[in-house]
């Protein structure tokens, strides 16, 4: 049933995002249903891959290391240098949002996947996913800023 639902994940995906952009544009308070989707898009991404016991091992991984390292950024200013989390992310532990480890997950994997097309060795798969996270990231902070994600 999962595998027959697979070619909709996108669908509903762009659906999020377009109404995600509606809301930021009419709704003040739109940034608070952030961790919604990201929650959506962390769940349609796992659901994606083939194989589920994997899957679900990576996103132990990531979702743990993930949090750890902002942890550490918060407490310590080391890493991305000093930073607070916002009210958008949804409930948060230690002053990180809990969502903060899904959202590794998602673009970590999200970076992974679209290189691997390219049928490229492992240790340049890993450098390049990491790059292209990088430069995600980069993409987001301006917005993330002004939608009290992180100051």
């Amino acid at each position: 049933m999962r595998v027959k639902l697979i070619p909709y994940f996108p669908i509903v995906l762009l659906i999020f995002h377009v109404v995600g952009i509606m809301l930021f544009q009419f709704y003040q308070n739109a940034s608070e249903l952030s961790w919604f989707n990201i929650l959506v898009c962390g769940i349609l991404i796992f659901l994606s891959e083939p194989n589920l016991k994997k899957a679900g091992d990576v996103l132990a991984v990531i979702f743990v290391l993930g949090f750890i390292i902002e942890l550490i950024g918060i407490k310590t200013g080391y890493l991305f240098g000093n930073y607070t989390y916002g009210n958008a992310l949804g409930a948060i532990i230690f002053n990180v949002p809990i969502i903060i480890g899904l959202n590794w997950f998602i673009i970590v994997v999200a970076s992974s996947n679209v290189l691997r097309t390219f049928k490229i060795p492992l240790i340049q798969l890993a450098f390049l996913s990491g790059l292209l996270a990088t430069f995600l990231d980069a993409l987001i902070e301006p917005v993330a800023i002004k939608f009290d994600f992180w100051k």
